[in-house]
């Protein structure tokens, strides 16, 4: 038996500040090529949370339901992923009322959890974001794990957790799809396997390198394929001007704070203090203009 095998989607209605493109246009076109492609090959899709990017957008969620109205018949099994993305107000209580929650509640796709589905003749839990992993396991099965938590296989920070531990650590399960972390990776320890295959959308430019795709796992002879999922080079639809745009404001906030710290002058009034700091300090004419048309907006108000 075969399964499809996808990490964070982030499916959202705002295009990020570093694509050129419509993103929001991109990303049905990203998710279409998955849905299509686990139709024509009567896959299930398992996918590891961050479903959506923000908990509520009913416009958006239409628009989701619309497409996955088309591939009813693709299996979709899913969790819940982080606090800012899945879940709305930072609540486990209200789960229902999001997204993915609805999705649920409309039978488009089942959510995951410490009770297992048959999916085929395997055994798949769900550990959503900040849940315990499921231990009461039949382990004579072939037992799937889908959990959205911090995992990486080069951990660099002090809540992440290694992907060679945390397969060792829960030995009763054959495969683990993990989301949350945006690196894709694929960890084999006596023949079982944990994978993350990375966001589907490349957001920020952190993601320059990451080439979306998603995994085909075969259960029977524990082995998998890498689907690439079309997408543009970078160079043609990401943009780092806004960085170098933030570190020019940031190099010009800098420098006018550091002067204004070396002023004598000092009157109760702020924008007084501003003016003679400007006045006083060789302050660069950009930065001035920036300061100046900023008092201009402050007293207009």
């Amino acid at each position: 038996m075969k399964l499809a095998l996808i990490s964070d989607l982030h499916i959202l209605n705002n295009n990020p500040v570093c694509r050129l493109d419509d993103l929001v246009i991109t990303q049905f076109d990203k998710l279409r090529f998955v849905l299509e492609y686990c139709k024509k090959n009567d896959l299930p899709l398992l996918q590891a949370g961050d479903f959506f990017d923000s908990p509520r957008s009913y416009l958006l969620l239409s628009r989701v339901l619309s497409l996955l109205k088309e591939y009813r018949k693709v299996d979709i099994f899913a969790v819940f992923g982080g606090k800012r993305h899945d879940t709305y107000l930072y609540s486990d209580e209200t789960r229902e009322a999001t997204n993915l929650g609805i999705l649920e509640k409309s039978g488009i796709l089942s959510i995951l959890g410490d009770l297992p589905y048959k999916v085929g003749i395997r055994d798949v839990y769900g550990a959503s974001f900040g849940e315990e992993i499921p231990q009461d396991v039949d382990e004579r099965s072939f037992n799937i794990l889908v959990v959205h938590a911090p995992i990486t296989d080069s951990s660099n920070w002090e809540h992440e957790m290694d992907s060679s531990e945390f397969l060792e650590k829960h030995y009763w399960f054959d495969l683990i799809l993990c989301g949350d972390i945006h690196k894709p990776f694929i960890t084999e320890k006596d023949n079982r396997f944990i994978v993350n295959t990375g966001p589907l959308l490349r957001k920020t430019v952190s993601e320059w390198d990451h080439k979306p795709h998603f995994i085909v796992f075969d259960a029977e002879k524990r082995s998998y394929e890498i689907i690439p999922i079309p997408h543009k080079s970078a160079e043609e639809v990401m943009s780092i001007d806004h960085l170098e745009r933030k570190d020019e404001i940031d190099e010009m906030l800098m420098e006018f704070t550091e002067q204004i710290k070396q002023q004598n002058v000092v009157t109760v009034n702020l924008l007084d203090n501003i003016r003679k700091a400007i006045k006083k300090n060789k302050i660069s004419s950009r930065v001035a203009d920036i300061i100046s048309e900023t008092i201009s907006r402050t007293e207009d108000k």
